[in-house]
């Protein structure tokens, strides 16, 4: 007598209408439940171990696959359901599963549930919690007190069971003021590295205007944008910001006499050394802490370390004057260090325009020397992608010379009269985008007033020419 082999069916009770799997989506410790319907016309049960569910990751069978199903319900000749029920290890949305059958005679069964059906989705949300660090144990803010020029660091720990990554940009930081977001906001935090099935911290540093309502809260989703949760994601009160209260030191300095200046601020000392003989007449010399002024270069970055230098009677020194800025590591956090320079404020050109500077990143300070008082801070230049916006400035200049902006990594700068003649070459080769002229040639000799070709080139062939006005 003939055998007629049996089929595998989907069981058509709810969720089960069109697969063999409920829930399609879980966590790790979520229970998938496999269910498919065996018929067989001749009445016969199903081989020893059958029916069976394959599952697969990635293409290949998981541990103990394939699984043999246990008998739920129904006949064999009208149609029996089997089921089987089981966790699955997260972090893959590469599950996959099939049915397998044979009757006792050893015939296989025929039916959709015997192709590859793609599920589940198997993935662990992330979470967020306090890093347990000082000052972090409840919380993700420190300080929670300070003033416009304090730097607050945001910290927070996320964490994935299934070891994901965050998802790009992620965690973010939401910092509102008066409930609403400040510009910028929301702010993609900088994580360590490490393994994020145990933690990996992630912190944001910033400073802040003055108020007294501001808010945060933290974001994260993995990278099968699973939101996270925890503490964190709830709203938290802080920072309390003040008006920045102005150190001062002053001093009076005769024409005869060097004269040492020093002011402590959080973000550490500044000192300015006044030598002798750089004043023509005694005058009180005021140094102070200031909020660092907006300046319209693009390409400066401004660290929150700068001072401010003033006399009584207006006047500048005929020699120069040496400035040392300490800073500390949160302060220069994403900066370069070694391209720190020390700057002073044009307030006519809203400029920063580069002193001579030697860093000291080892240290963590900088020392610059100028001429003329004014505004100083800590920047750093970032290089242009090509001369097309270069900026050269003040122009007309005085015998101090001119500030070249916005080059490339790389560039040459050349000099010449108007008739040809060449006065100076001047390499840009530190990387920071900006260089500088003194108005002197390759000799060291002041140059004469007058009006002075550049041309600017760099190794890609790009090229830039100008005029330079020299004005004594």
């Amino acid at each position: 007598m003939a055998n007629n082999a049996p089929v595998v069916s989907w069981t058509g009770e709810t969720n089960y209408v069109s697969d063999g799997l409920n829930p399609e989506v879980g966590t790790s410790a979520t229970a998938f439940i496999y269910r498919v319907t065996y018929t067989d016309a001749d009445n016969e049960a199903p081989g020893a171990g059958y029916p069976k569910v394959h599952i697969r990751k990635n293409g290949a069978a998981i541990a103990g696959s394939p699984f043999a199903m246990a008998y739920v319900s129904g006949n064999n000749n009208t149609g029996a359901i089997y089921s089987y029920s089981g966790t699955l290890s997260g972090g893959s949305t590469a599950y996959s599963y099939y049915f397998e059958a044979q009757d006792a005679s050893g015939a296989s069964a025929s039916g959709l549930p015997g192709s590859s059906t793609d599920a589940p989705d198997v993935n662990n949300p992330p979470a967020l919690s306090w890093t347990a660090d000082p000052n972090y144990t409840t919380d993700g803010l420190d300080p929670e007190v300070g003033t416009a020029t304090t730097t607050f660091v945001y910290r927070v720990k996320y964490t994935d069971a299934d070891n994901d990554a965050p998802a790009s940009g992620y965690p973010k930081v939401y910092i509102l003021k008066g409930g609403a977001a400040i510009t910028g906001s929301p702010f993609a935090m900088t994580c360590a590295t490490g393994s994020y099935s145990a933690g990996v911290i992630c912190s944001y540093p910033t400073t802040l205007e003055i108020g007294t309502d501001y808010t945060y809260y933290f974001a994260a989703y993995d990278v099968f944008s699973a939101s996270a949760s925890g503490s964190p994601a709830s709203l938290a009160a802080g920072p309390t910001v003040y008006a920045p209260s102005t150190l001062t030191d002053t001093k009076t300095v005769n024409p005869g006499e060097e004269k040492t200046m020093a002011i402590s601020p959080e973000t550490g000392q500044i000192t300015v050394l006044v030598p002798a003989g750089v004043f023509s007449e005694a005058v009180v010399v005021h140094v102070s802490t200031l909020s660092i002024p907006t300046a319209n270069n693009a390409s400066a970055r401004t660290v929150n370390v700068g001072v401010e230098i003033r006399t009584d009677k207006g006047l500048q020194p005929s020699g120069e004057i040496t400035i040392t800025l300490y800073y500390r590591d949160i302060d220069v956090a994403g900066f370069n260090e070694s391209k720190l320079v020390v700057c002073r404020y044009d307030s006519a050109l809203m400029r920063w325009i580069p002193l001579p500077t030697e860093c000291h990143p080892g240290q963590n300070y900088a020392v610059g020397r100028t001429s003329h008082l004014s505004k100083f801070a800590l920047v750093q230049f970032t290089p242009a992608g090509d001369l097309q916006s270069v900026k050269v400035y003040p122009n007309p200049c005085s015998s101090a010379g001119v500030t070249f902006e916005n080059l490339t990594s790389q560039a040459v700068i050349k000099i010449y009269t108007l008739n040809g003649e060449a006065v100076r070459t001047i390499e840009e080769t530190d990387g920071d985008g900006s260089s500088a002229w003194d108005a002197r040639n390759n000799s060291g000799d002041r140059v004469a007033s007058g009006t002075y070709i550049y041309v600017i080139k760099n190794d890609n062939g790009s090229k830039k020419t100008g005029k330079i006005s020299v004005i004594k």
